[in-house]
């Protein structure tokens, strides 16, 4: 037991020093959207991406940045929804995807383990905005409400990076 706790605090301690640095990419992910469709985020990419994490009770201040965002920037960017859903017991899973799937038209992926919630340090009961450069290099970060500042501040970000040319994979 104490190995296998060892280890995994050494795991933690790694991906937050990686998401800490800002030459380390972010760490890609797949996840299962409401629909059943397999969304993969990996780096680089071709577009900056706004990675926006919730619990049920996070889920409540979204609409304050999630809309901003894309009146903005449409299509510019890529946004997208991650929910926090380690608490669902499995047998309740399905009743939580179709709960999503009647109440919302666009994809939201289900982190069923709360892993990548994780892997990107979320805080609980908030809103968790993260902006990731085509790199996977995490510019942004905010937890909470939107605030008109913090609005400003992350589309100067967003502004920043989509002014700057995009590297090529090699």
């Amino acid at each position: 037991m104490y190995l296998s706790t060892s280890s995994f605090l050494a795991f933690w301690v790694f991906c937050a020093a990686a998401l800490a640095r800002t030459d380390a990419p972010a760490p890609g992910f797949d996840l299962q959207d409401q629909f059943g469709k397999l969304h993969q985020v990996a780096f680089p990419k071709a577009r900056v991406s706004v990675l926006a994490f919730a619990d049920r009770a996070g889920s409540e201040q979204l609409e304050g940045w999630v809309r901003p965002l894309y009146e903005r920037y449409r299509d510019t960017i890529d946004i997208h929804g991650v929910a926090k859903l380690a608490g669902v017991p499995p047998a309740l899973r399905g009743m939580v995807r179709a709960i999503f799937r009647r109440n919302l038209d666009y994809p939201v992926m289900m982190d069923w383990t709360g892993a990548v919630s994780t892997n990107y340090r979320c805080e609980a009961r908030v809103v968790n905005v993260v902006v990731l450069s085509p790199a996977g290099r995490i510019e942004y970060r905010f937890n909470g409400r939107a605030t008109p500042s913090e609005l400003k501040q992350c589309f100067e970000q967003i502004d920043g990076l989509l002014a700057t040319p995009v590297p090529r994979a090699e």
